[in-house]
């Protein structure tokens, strides 16, 4: 026993030390990353790991455990991960999508509802499907985000707004005035596109397409009710057969889904409109079908830009050239027939070189000398000439009953001095120093011919008093020449004097802005300052009638002060803020 009592001693004391140190010090573990296949969202499940790891885009990263539930982090010193933007401007190049440059939708404006989608930055596929008689190449190469709100609204080619009503009627029968969820059906009809054919945007994603059903059925139903009415669809029977097929398909559409992720279309068009429409296509129609989230002042004045856009509408001359028509304004020429008429050109060209290289040449002796214009020429006739081979050495022999020949004078001929009668042939190099000399003369009287005399003074040449420039200093405008309200006679030039001199200048068309572009409401007989103009047809300035609540400065359309209401609001390019 007593050797036995170390042994004892010491496994006790190991015992001692071992359960000491399960609650002071913990032991040392190797930390190994979490299993992540994608860090855009839908992360992988490990075989032998019990945790998953996953991430979306612009949201931290959050761990759960295999039964769903979040895991807390704990307050020994744990640091979480800070959350960054991947995707800033909505574009970027997903793990999953092989490498391909995606939009992202729920960074637009149209499509804030659709989380975790995607498509492509070239939509020109879809837009030559849906509107095959329209210019596809006009739709830009999308950017960012933004660009994706411009293709549906807002540009000459928002296509899906700008032609509904023909695009409507000629693909389901009916324009349906009254449809809602217009703005969410465009969504769904181009993610499903590029869906349908394997586009890695929208086919990798790990998140899919589903709308709720309630949704579904409130478009339909709106669908159906315009197809009945004769009214609403001023169409045949058959054409309205159609678009009543066409509203019972949407309710049983393939995205349906009940489940409470699902994408409402009412709560994806708020966002984008600054105001609720109710789902409706525009304000006008809303308030005609007593949408209760437009005031009955706003209603009023939606009403009244729609009455004057008409007015304006029915007075301008309709053009029957679309630049957007796949065949318009086309001059009748071919390729070939160009390239035909720039071959003539080049030929005509040619012929018409030769033909002066010609003359020029002609118009050389046969020595290859140039001769001097209005210098006489020399005929020496063969008779006279010496048959010496020694040019120097020829000579002449006069006739026996010649009188004597006078010397030949090298000097210019005098204009009163009468030529010679008679006057012997010289040789071959006298004729051609003669010549020399005479073209000596002829170049030395030129500048005196064309130079006049000098005189003692210069005559300075009498130019017309020069006008000073008129530049115009601003000057008060009387209210009287700038009209209030929408009736009032305006002169229009008063109006820009007094805008460009920093005047208070009154508002002569009701204009709603925007309130998330930064835009101003303004209603006739308000009061504006404006302190920029810009390319697109937009200022900005400061409405100085301003009631409590509302906004006081930013953007608004020159035609609301002018009062010309143009058929359709220019659109805003160099007015538009630019994200930093």
């Amino acid at each position: 026993m007593v050797a036995a009592t170390p042994a004892l001693g010491f496994a006790a004391l190991v015992v001692l030390l071992a359960a000491t140190s399960t609650n002071a010090v913990a032991a040392p573990q190797i930390a190994l990353p979490p299993a992540v296949t994608n860090i855009f969202g839908g992360g992988g499940s490990s075989s032998s790991a019990s945790t998953t790891a996953s991430s979306t885009v612009g949201t931290p990263v959050a761990t759960t455990t295999s039964s769903g539930t979040t895991a807390s982090p704990t307050s020994t010193g744990t640091t979480t991960s800070q959350t960054k933007d991947a995707c800033p401007n909505g574009i970027c190049s997903p793990d999953w999508a092989g490498g391909a440059t995606c939009i992202m939708m729920e960074k637009s404006n149209i499509c804030p509802g659709f989380k975790g989608l995607w498509l492509p930055t070239n939509l020109r596929t879809y837009f030559g499907s849906e509107f095959p008689d329209k210019k596809s190449d006009n739709i830009p190469i999308l950017l960012n985000s933004t660009m994706l709100d411009q293709t549906y609204r807002g540009q000459n080619f928002s296509y899906p707004t700008k032609y509904e009503v023909p695009y409507m009627i000629k693909k389901n029968g009916c324009s349906f005035p009254n449809q809602l969820f217009y703005m969410t059906s465009y969504c769904v009809s181009v993610w499903s596109y590029y869906n349908d054919r394997a586009d890695p945007c929208a086919a990798k994603s790990p998140v899919k397409l589903n709308i709720c059903q309630s949704t579904l059925d409130a478009r339909s139903a709106s669908l159906i009710s315009d197809a009945g009415n004769s009214t609403a669809c001023a169409v045949g029977s058959d054409a309205r057969t159609t678009a009543n097929n066409y509203g019972l398909s949407v309710k049983t559409s393939k995205f349906a889904s009940t489940t409470s992720s699902c994408i409402s279309g009412e709560a994806n068009e708020i966002p984008a409109l600054g105001e609720s429409n109710c789902g409706y296509l525009d304000e006008v129609t809303a308030c005609d079908r007593k949408c209760e989230k437009i005031t009955a002042s706003r209603c009023a004045m939606f009403r009244a830009q729609a009455s004057q856009a008409a007015a304006l509408a029915s007075s301008s001359p309709a053009s029957s050239c679309d630049p957007n028509d796949v065949n318009a304004c086309s001059t009748g020429l071919s390729v070939g027939a160009i390239i035909g008429i720039a071959i003539g050109v080049l030929v005509v060209g040619g012929i018409a070189a030769l033909f002066f290289v010609r003359r020029r040449a002609d118009s050389k002796g046969d020595d290859g000398k140039k001769l001097i214009p209005g210098a006489p020429t020399i005929a020496r006739p063969a008779s006279m000439v010496s048959s010496s081979p020694n040019p120097q050495q020829q000579q002449f022999t006069a006739p026996a009953n010649a009188p004597p020949v006078p010397a030949v004078s090298l000097a210019p001929p005098q204009p009163a001095m009468m030529s010679p009668i008679y006057s012997p042939v010289p040789t071959q190099d006298q004729q051609f120093q003669q010549q020399q000399q005479q073209q000596q003369q002829f170049q030395q009287q030129q500048p005196q011919m064309m130079m006049p005399q000098a005189t003692s003074s210069p005559v300075q040449p009498q130019l017309p008093p020069q006008q000073p420039m008129y530049a115009p200093t601003p000057t008060a405008v009387s209210p009287a020449a700038l009209g209030t309200g929408a009736g009032a006679a305006v002169d229009a030039a008063a109006v820009l004097a007094a805008m460009s001199a920093g005047q208070e200048v009154p508002i002569r068309a009701a204009f709603a802005g925007n309130a998330a572009a930064e835009e101003v409401n303004l209603n006739p007989g308000d009061i504006v300052t404006v302190s920029t103009q810009y390319e697109d047809g937009w200022v900005m300035g400061v409405k100085v009638t301003a009631q409590p609540g509302e906004r006081r400065d930013g953007y608004f359309p020159l035609w609301a002060i002018t009062g010309q209401v143009p058929r359709e609001d220019p659109q805003r390019f160099q007015s538009l803020p630019r994200q930093q």
